[in-house]
């Protein structure tokens, strides 16, 4: 507290700004990678090429013919259930690795 009277919040404020800023771009990258390899699980579309190539404006773009299965089916090609990215990351929460050690003596 001492510093930031010293030096001034004006001063510190760009500092603050880029810290931030910094933050927030590596939080859109973890997801814009997390989305691009999770894909295949997710109602995203994973097949660009074809989806391009069907569109016909530019107003709406054409969703392709293995992402409206996925979206028809609510399954993946290997019948694995699709997920938004928030319903994925939701469920990815409820797995953990427990370690359990017992530190009771042994009753005599």
């Amino acid at each position: 507290l001492k510093f930031v009277r010293h030096i001034g919040f004006p001063l510190l404020l760009p500092y603050i700004l880029v810290y931030l800023h910094s933050e927030l771009v590596l939080a859109y990258y973890v997801e814009w990678q997390m989305r691009s390899l999770l894909a295949p699980m997710l109602f995203d579309e994973e097949d660009w090429e074809s989806a391009h190539q069907q569109q016909k404006s530019v107003v709406k773009a054409a969703k392709s013919d293995r992402t409206l299965a996925k979206a028809r089916t609510k399954r993946t090609a290997d019948n694995l259930p699709v997920h938004s990215f928030q319903t994925l990351l939701a469920d990815l929460g409820t797995i953990a690795h427990n370690e359990i050690m017992a530190t009771m003596e042994q009753w005599h």
